[in-house]
């Protein structure tokens, strides 16, 4: 017999996305470097080339990018 599951998606994500931020993109437990690197890396460019106007954050994940680029005061 098949398990009905209580959760809509949303709720299991919500469960799960800060210990993924902390893990995938903070570097807990030296998991998923690739993740922190890419982030230096686009901040890297952010803060050499200041680029102006809006900028769109596509991805999927826990909005930690939007959220620095926020923080150094471009709109996204």
């Amino acid at each position: 017999m098949s398990e009905k599951f209580q959760s809509t998606p949303s709720s299991l994500w919500t469960s799960v996305a800060a210990n993924y931020e902390e893990n995938s993109y903070l570097k807990k437990d030296g998991k998923y470097p690739a993740n922190s690197f890419r982030n230096k890396l686009i901040l890297d460019y952010f803060d050499k080339e200041k680029p102006s106007g809006n900028i769109l954050d596509a991805g999927c994940g826990t909005g930690l990018m939007s959220r620095l680029l926020q923080e150094k005061g471009f709109n996204v």
